[in-house]
């Protein structure tokens, strides 16, 4: 029964998940320091732009 609602994810699927989360969090370490220093391109941007690629 538990095992009906585990997802089942391959290891390219895993893998894809993992670069999209290492990618995000890029993004949001690099716009958090931008912005902390005042700069117009912060989380948000820096986030969908690295994301988009």
């Amino acid at each position: 029964m538990i095992s009906e609602f585990q997802p089942f994810l391959k290891g390219y699927e895993l893998d894809f998940l993992i670069n999209i989360g290492i990618t995000l969090l890029a993004g949001v370490i690099i716009g958090a320091e931008r912005e902390s220093k005042g700069k117009p391109a912060g989380i948000s941007t820096h986030t969908l732009v690295i994301g988009a690629q």
